[in-house]
């Protein structure tokens, strides 16, 4: 009976010396994938930031180009949209033509060049814009009769 104790005990501290060089082997592993994750994160990062500069780059050309800037209020902001892996830049501008006064914005992809949207308003006639759409990533095409629609619809790409 004796003996069968000393195996006994024998058997629990081999068990229990297993069992220690498993949850040691864990959570080293566990250690190493928490690193792996955090450098996958840092790069992560970085690359998206350089995106983001890339296309602040590429939005400022687009805005340039388009003459826009030759208008003291018009305006442009750009958004790089990691969910889609695109640039997009949003051009607003009013200006006085023959006597009116207009308000345009136009969604564009900065690096397609494709128009996304558009809204175009008389601000001196109160009957609604001239134009106001937005193509959904789908390719839908969807109209809005007031800016704050086209707001809506464009937060899609510029959010």
């Amino acid at each position: 009976m004796r003996d069968a104790v000393i195996i006994l005990i024998i058997l629990l501290l081999v068990a229990v010396g297993i069992l220690g060089y498993f949850v040691h082997s864990m959570s080293a592993t566990l250690t190493d994938q928490k690193r792996q994750i955090s450098d996958l994160s840092a790069k992560a990062k970085t690359s998206s930031l350089d995106l983001q500069e890339k296309c602040a780059k590429q939005a400022a050309w687009v805005f340039k180009d388009s003459g826009s800037s030759q208008d003291s209020m018009a305006t442009y902001q750009n958004h790089y949209n990691e969910n889609l892996n695109k640039c997009f830049v949003m051009m607003a501008d009013t200006k006085h033509v023959a006597g009116n006064l207009s308000h345009f914005r136009q969604l564009m992809d900065a690096f397609e060049g494709k128009d996304l949207g558009y809204f175009l308003k008389n601000v001196t006639d109160p009957s609604g814009p001239l134009d106001c759409r937005v193509t959904l990533p789908s390719g839908k095409e969807e109209h809005c009769s007031t800016q704050e629609e086209f707001e809506q619809l464009a937060k899609v790409y510029m959010q």
